[in-house]
């Protein structure tokens, strides 16, 4: 009778298919890896953006102040890391209604005019970019 050979190992069928699940779950995991680091990125650059805004808000705000007989403003600048650029477009301006003087007994118009502005401010930052348009109101 013939007795086969007592098996001590793996076949390299059996390796190669061992190897070849390995390779694949790597790939897989790296790819996913790779995304996550990715949007974490993204979502700080976003994250930082985001709270600059007030200050750059700010600074348009007293810009169109110093600019008020304007009817379109553009202007940009830097602030720490981020660049700003910012454009402004007057939509509407209005005065207060008149108010009765009793000393001379007749209506006066008053001086303040309020500006309604379209405002489009551009965020740059070293890995992104985000434009935030909004209304800004004014009056000296």
């Amino acid at each position: 009778m013939y007795k086969s050979p007592v098996s001590k190992g793996f076949t390299l069928i059996e390796t190669l298919v061992a190897a070849l699940i390995m390779f694949m779950v790597l790939a897989v995991s790296t790819q996913l890896y790779h995304s996550s680091v990715v949007a974490s990125q993204k979502a700080t650059a976003s994250l930082i953006l985001s709270g600059q805004f007030e200050e750059a808000r700010i600074l348009v705000k007293n810009e169109i102040l110093r600019r008020h007989n304007s009817d379109a403003i553009a202007f940009s600048g830097q602030m720490g890391d981020i660049t700003y650029e910012v454009e402004a477009e007057l939509i509407a301006s209005s005065t207060r209604q008149k108010v009765f003087n009793p000393e001379t007994g007749n209506y006066d118009q008053p001086k303040n005019i309020y500006k309604l502005w379209d405002v489009k401010l551009l965020l740059i930052n070293v890995n992104s970019k985000r434009t935030i348009r909004y209304k800004e109101l004014s009056w000296p």
